[in-house]
């Protein structure tokens, strides 16, 4: 309780948006799978792994990465 009164978030949703910044970051500036991605990010499995990117950004990770020019 403490963490959401002082960051407005749970500590759960908190964590999946560092996760997804670096996913972000990861899809722009390399050439790695979203499989390979997922595993370096810690996601539980790549379908988990997409369907919350795509929850968070809009697009799905491979659309995302196009989209930026890569």
């Amino acid at each position: 309780r403490c963490f959401q009164s002082e960051y407005g978030t749970t500590p759960t949703k908190a964590l999946a948006s560092v996760q997804l910044n670096e996913v972000a970051k990861l899809l722009v500036t390399t050439n790695l799978t979203c499989e390979e991605i997922s595993e370096i990010v810690v996601f539980s499995s790549p379908y988990y792994f997409n369907r919350v990117f795509k929850k968070q950004f809009h697009v799905p990770p491979l659309q995302y990465r196009k989209l930026s020019g890569l």
